[in-house]
């Protein structure tokens, strides 16, 4: 099967817990999966991932089945506070994919750069 991501790009409040949410599914049927997981990467560092496998719950640093074939994946203020931080329409962004993974298959379905904006908090170190 040949699969053609989609791509999104979007920014990111850094030191939010502003969820992403996903929907995936093929002629209105959520697609069958074991695990599902975000990762987001700064160059080729990785930044942070939450996958339904390791982090399933509600709340901060979770993937959470919402409905059939909807997942929103929620991070902590930490993880969005160790995007790259740049000015929109900046270049030098963050990437990130969402992977379903179903048995042996490993097949990427959307991606795209993250800006991780702002970010100057009451509860953020500054060195």
């Amino acid at each position: 099967m040949s699969l053609t991501p989609g791509i999104l790009d979007f920014n990111w409040v850094r030191g939010t817990t502003s969820p992403l949410v996903v929907g995936l599914h093929q002629d209105s049927v959520p697609l069958p999966y074991d695990d599902i997981r975000l990762s987001v990467y700064n160059g080729s560092t990785l930044v942070f991932r939450i996958t339904l496998e390791s982090n399933e719950g509600e709340g901060p640093g979770t993937v959470q089945i919402t409905s059939p074939g909807w997942f929103k994946f929620t991070p902590t203020p930490e993880q969005t506070r160790a995007l790259k931080q740049v000015k929109i329409d900046a270049v030098g962004k963050n990437n990130y994919e969402v992977e379903l993974r179903n048995g042996t298959s490993e097949l990427v379905y959307l991606m795209g750069t993250i800006a991780g904006i702002g970010g100057i908090n009451d509860d953020e170190e500054i060195s």
